[in-house]
């Protein structure tokens, strides 16, 4: 017997019910689902455990790169373009310095592209490569640069790298 659907709760009363030890092979039940359209039947594995089936595969992650190479540092902050990180799981900066003159890199959050905000700053030194992930959440995020010391430029490529979901 197949039950499509339940209409109103079973309610079941026994007299002189045969009390006896179960046997798994001659006693059992089987339990249905209903995953929205139809009834189905709930599977096992071989061992009798029920079988969990993964409705949707895990979305897959999405690269994104940005290059902002060959930038010669002044004693004025250079702003770079901002990135919408809204969307972005995981995202960083690596800046290389591949001058002989240490250069300032402060990473900057905002929330409309216009009004930024310091999160970190850091020196990067002559032919050293620095990762920075931003520390606070905002829309925008952009890398802002100049030359430690007045006078003294150097050349240095940026990379901002991301993953975003589907």
């Amino acid at each position: 017997m197949i039950i499509k659907k339940v209409l109103n709760p079973v309610r079941v009363k026994g007299h002189r019910l045969d009390i006896r030890s179960l046997k798994a092979k001659r006693d059992g039940i089987q339990i249905f689902g209903f995953d929205g359209k139809h009834v189905r039947p709930i599977r096992t594995d071989a061992e009798g455990r029920v079988k969990v089936v993964q409705s949707s595969s895990f979305p897959a992650r999405k690269f994104h790169e940005k290059k902002f190479l060959g930038i010669f540092t002044q004693d004025d902050w250079i702003l770079l373009k901002p990135q919408n990180t809204s969307r972005q799981v995981t995202y960083s900066y690596a800046i290389v310095n591949r001058g002989h003159n240490p250069v300032i890199v402060k990473v900057e959050v905002s929330p409309n592209s216009l009004d930024f905000a310091i999160d970190r700053e850091e020196e990067v030194i002559s032919d050293e490569t620095v990762v920075i992930v931003p520390t606070r959440f905002l829309r925008y995020t952009r890398i802002s640069l100049r030359s430690k010391e007045p006078g003294k430029p150097t050349l240095v490529d940026v990379y901002f790298q991301s993953q975003s979901i589907g």
